[in-house]
């Protein structure tokens, strides 16, 4: 069985920044199923067969980064840059949280004007 993969984006809703593909391709552009938001964080319960217990801290920056994209993505001067380094910051803590248990990568938006610009990073 290949490893779970987690994709971090940013969406419009309640907060969805993390994705999850159970079983398939790190580079496919599918992202699969919400898997954590700025509402309820990552999955705790024992439902969920894949156990990462997030550290608290680390659910409230992510909240707080897509927070912001919620907020000011559609502003002309939204600084794209800036957002996807803190983006890619908070993907390398995740991945250096679960470790092996999952494959981590970031993919821009498509409300970035220049998400096809390295728009998948595998961390």
């Amino acid at each position: 069985m290949k490893k779970p993969i987690i994709t971090i984006m940013p969406d419009f809703g309640m907060g969805p920044y993390a994705w999850i593909i159970r079983d398939g391709d790190v580079n496919a552009r599918q992202v699969g199923p919400n898997y954590a938001d700025s509402v309820a964080g990552f999955p705790h319960g024992k439902d969920d067969e894949i156990q990462f217990n997030m550290p608290k801290e680390l659910e409230e920056d992510f909240s707080d980064w897509v927070t912001a994209f919620e907020l000011y993505a559609d502003f002309r001067r939204f600084n794209w840059d800036h957002f996807h380094a803190r983006g890619l910051i908070l993907a390398k803590r995740l991945k250096k949280h679960i470790g092996q248990k999952a494959i981590v990568r970031y993919v821009k938006p498509c409300e970035d004007p220049n998400y096809k610009d390295n728009e998948i990073t595998v961390i």
